[in-house]
């Protein structure tokens, strides 16, 4: 993470929820040994994280819908199914309610990419 990135003016614990929701997904669907990154950065006046993982991959037509109550993108038939498949409908809550964006990529047998976008606003307001 770049050391200079500005104050985020966030709810604390929404923010929290957001990436906990997001890294455990990314733990969850990724391969023993795989890995899982997160970033941050900023550019216009957005702050950006991604968390992206090597796992399964959602398959194309069930992406649109990742983010409705109790979807699941991908059955493992190796894997208990753990959670309600609320986390990613309570991510996109979450952003929304700071005006933000939340963009999912990803490809079968690859893995997947979340972006979560907050706008930045100024410490000062302007006159």
């Amino acid at each position: 993470m770049p050391v200079d990135l500005p104050p985020l003016d966030a709810d604390r614990n929404a923010v929290r929820r957001i990436l906990m929701n997001l890294l455990s997904n990314a733990i969850r669907y990724a391969p023993d040994g795989g890995k899982v990154a997160v970033s941050a950065s900023v550019s216009n006046n957005w702050f950006d994280w991604v968390v992206a993982d090597q796992g399964v991959g959602i398959a194309p037509a069930v992406l649109p819908k990742m983010t409705d109550p109790f979807e699941r993108g991908q059955r493992d038939p190796y894997k208990s199914e753990d959670g309600t498949g609320l986390g990613l409908t309570i991510v996109q809550s979450l952003v929304e309610l700071h005006g933000g964006k939340l963009k999912i990529e990803s490809e079968l047998g690859k893995g997947t990419r979340v972006r979560v976008s907050l706008p930045l606003r100024s410490a000062t307001p302007s006159s």
